[in-house]
């Protein structure tokens, strides 16, 4: 088997992924109204650049919004220009916040006890 140069180990290395590439178009967008829809909020990001999806996160059992969602765009300098631009501007009657989405770490279910 041969072993790779540090060169191409490099380069791979700095390469961007789909998930690092999708995680720099993707914002947090938290302080919503209850009242912000997938398309109020996908208008209201849009003169920042292409808008690929707008989500509002709502709670499964009571279907009201959870004042919170994400906007991905199609550049990642978008996205930049967004999270400076839109940070603290009033949406929907609401101060909203704006950051870079970050991945969650995945929950873990119920284990049992094992004595």
């Amino acid at each position: 088997m041969r072993t790779p140069s540090p060169r191409m180990v490099q380069e791979e290395e700095s390469a961007p992924n789909d998930t690092q590439l999708s995680e720099e178009r993707k914002l947090f967008v938290g302080n919503l109204s209850w009242n912000t829809t997938d398309e109020s909020l996908g208008e209201a990001f849009s003169r920042y650049g292409t808008v690929v999806d707008s989500r509002v996160i709502f709670d499964r059992f009571t279907g009201k919004s959870r004042g919170f969602g994400f906007i991905e765009y199609e550049a990642p300098d978008s996205a930049s220009e967004a999270l400076v631009g839109m940070n603290g501007v009033e949406v929907d009657g609401r101060a909203i916040r704006v950051d870079r989405a970050t991945r969650r770490a995945r929950r873990q279910r119920f284990q049992e006890n094992l004595y």
